[in-house]
């Protein structure tokens, strides 16, 4: 319904369906306003702005049919971990960095995640930085995570355009982005995501995504 559509909560906003419905109740106002028509034009100018900053960081949850970006990351041993390898099993990369408040705040959420989830691979990400860094805050803030790899020239943020960090990537085991999500997770979200991402793994190959 309309209300699913104007949905800002934790998983996201998707602007252009709530604008297309608001737009026919906008114009009969102004046409019976005409005073209002010019003030309100530039306010709606800036708006759309806004809305394409916001529509820019919400495509990223948009599905992308595209197999995982021929991306060499390396482990924290120096070792090259080609991303395609990794296909075969549904998998979940966080990109994160250790100068990242929200990154930080939902480590621990990943952490345990990565440990207790079945079917699924729970990948961190570091973007840009070197392996002795990522290492002291792993070992400073107390947490032990199965995989971690660096993304030294964060070649990940921009295969998949992301706007910033954390970001956190739903992936098929086809290698197909079932969804994404750009800020900090809650546990509710990640279970909704994990349960979309499994979703996804069931259907037959060559079916329809949504």
């Amino acid at each position: 319904g309309v209300l699913a559509m104007l949905d800002i909560r934790d998983l996201g906003f998707a602007p252009w369906p709530g604008a297309i419905v608001a737009l026919p109740g906008g114009a009969l106002w102004l046409w019976r306003h005409p005073a209002l028509r010019r003030p309100l034009a530039l306010s709606a100018a800036s708006g759309l702005v806004i809305a394409g900053l916001i529509g820019a960081i919400v495509s990223i949850s948009q599905p992308l049919r595209t197999p995982l970006p021929e991306v060499t990351l390396r482990t924290l041993d120096g070792a090259p971990q080609p991303l395609p390898a990794l296909r075969g099993t549904p998998l979940v990369l966080n990109l994160w960095a250790t100068w990242c408040p929200p990154c930080e705040r939902e480590l621990p959420l990943l952490v345990n995640a990565a440990r207790s989830e079945r079917g699924v691979r729970i990948v961190l990400v570091d973007q840009g930085q070197d392996a002795a860094t990522v290492r002291d805050y792993l070992r400073a803030h107390r947490l032990d995570p199965p995989v971690v790899l660096l993304d030294g020239d964060e070649a990940l943020l921009r295969a998949y355009h992301s706007p910033g960090l954390p970001t956190t990537l739903f992936i098929a085991a086809d290698g197909r982005l079932v969804s994404a999500h750009v800020g900090e997770l809650s546990q509710a979200t990640l279970a909704q995501a994990l349960t979309q991402l499994r979703a996804a793994a069931r259907k037959p190959v060559g079916g329809s995504a949504r």
